[in-house]
């Protein structure tokens, strides 16, 4: 059903490339990969591609047009500045049928342009505290009008879903969960102590450093059971790129530096993720707040044992198969890790959970048909 009328569609498709450009995040890993399942599915569209600087996408097709800012000046500005001042002019001249808004934000498109858009999550009116000022006052400016503009909008978790309803009042049933690679599955490990300079055993976390990701919390947590005796031989590993607002967060590692082995090891690359989930002994993910939780899912494949803070998007990446904790004080978190650990039902979630039924309902296929009929919708 779905080939037939995919195969049918000629049409010019413009996306907004912002989140590609640089090292890929989570959701510039989810948007990469959609792209990567749209590129299959639509094998007579061509897509404009619209960033201020170059991007890069796991694979190569002459009908991906990188329409790249070619004014240096121009491309320093902020991304949402850029966008809204500038990305419209790229635009213009592709004679553009569809636009997909991928993180909500649109340029200043022409007119008969249709618009589809993805909703990640409400962060702006749930924690805004955790924001940077610039991106607050961006999305308070601009978020919601431009989603009531879409004539199609999907999201990526019935969490969010029903964020959406209950604070736009807006109704969608195109939920495209992210996927998870291939590459998380198998037993193939890297030995990556030595290339990112920890030691293990270790716990690991993986985020970018921002008050969001609650690793504050976290450290907190492993530097009083390790005083209190816990923990001996343990370190812990924090990888993700540099993040905001992280002033407490680096005073809190400053602390500790002396006296705990922790690690912040900066961004790690999509190749070196899987082992390094697959080695860890616990894999936390204490967030107070998230769309989905991508990091879950990829541990739960690479066979880590995962613990993660009990709100529904959570639940939604992690289902049965991995132990939660309730969002609270330091005692909350340093009982769940203890507990994880010694947890035999916490184990590797392979154990719990077939791989191949994992990789089979958190298809990047499967979701990229979703977008692909809620793209219909527009036409």
């Amino acid at each position: 059903m779905f080939k037939d009328w995919y195969k049918k569609i000629f049409m010019n498709v413009g996306i907004d490339g912002r989140a590609l450009e640089g090292s890929l995040t989570g959701t510039g890993r989810y948007i990469a990969e959609l792209c990567k399942q749209l590129n299959d599915l639509f094998p007579y569209a061509t897509f404009y591609v619209y960033s201020r600087k170059k991007v890069s996408l796991p694979f190569i097709s002459s009908r991906w047009i990188f329409r790249v800012e070619p004014n240096p000046m121009l491309a320093r500005l902020k991304s949402v500045l850029w966008l809204k001042i500038a990305s419209g002019r790229l635009c213009e001249r592709d004679n553009l049928d569809i636009y997909w808004a991928t993180v909500s934000f649109l340029p200043n498109l022409k007119p008969g342009v249709r618009i589809i858009t993805t909703v990640h999550d409400f962060v702006y009116l749930l924690h805004p505290s955790t924001m940077s000022l610039y991106t607050y006052i961006a999305h308070k400016l601009f978020f919601r009008k431009d989603v009531m503009k879409a004539c199609s909008i999907t999201v990526n978790s019935a969490g969010t879903r029903d964020k959406l309803k209950l604070l736009f009042s807006i109704s969608t049933s195109y939920i495209v969960r992210p996927g998870v690679s291939l590459d998380f599955n198998g037993n193939d490990v890297k030995n990556l102590d030595k290339k990112y300079g920890f030691s293990r055993p270790y716990i690991l976390a993986v985020a970018t450093l921002e008050p969001r990701k609650n690793l504050t919390l976290l450290i907190n947590s492993f530097i009083k059971l390790k005083r209190e005796g816990f923990l001996k031989g343990y370190s812990l590993v924090l990888a993700g790129g540099q993040g905001w607002r992280d002033k407490k967060l680096k005073e809190v590692l400053a602390r500790a530096k002396d006296e705990d082995l922790i690690y912040p090891v900066g961004y790690v690359s999509d190749e070196d993720l899987p082992s390094l989930y697959r080695q860890a002994e616990l894999f936390v993910f204490p967030s107070v707040y998230e769309g989905f939780g991508m990091p879950i899912l990829e541990a739960r494949a690479s066979g880590a044992r995962v613990l993660a803070s009990n709100i529904p998007e959570h639940k939604e990446a992690g289902g049965r198969f991995i132990s939660y904790f309730e969002l609270g004080d330091i005692e909350y978190l340093s009982t769940a890790i203890l507990r994880a650990l010694d947890d035999a039902k916490s184990l590797k979630s392979f154990e719990l959970s077939s791989n191949a039924e994992l990789f089979e309902k958190c298809s990047w296929e499967v979701s990229a048909k979703i977008l692909a009929t809620a793209l219909r919708e527009c036409l």
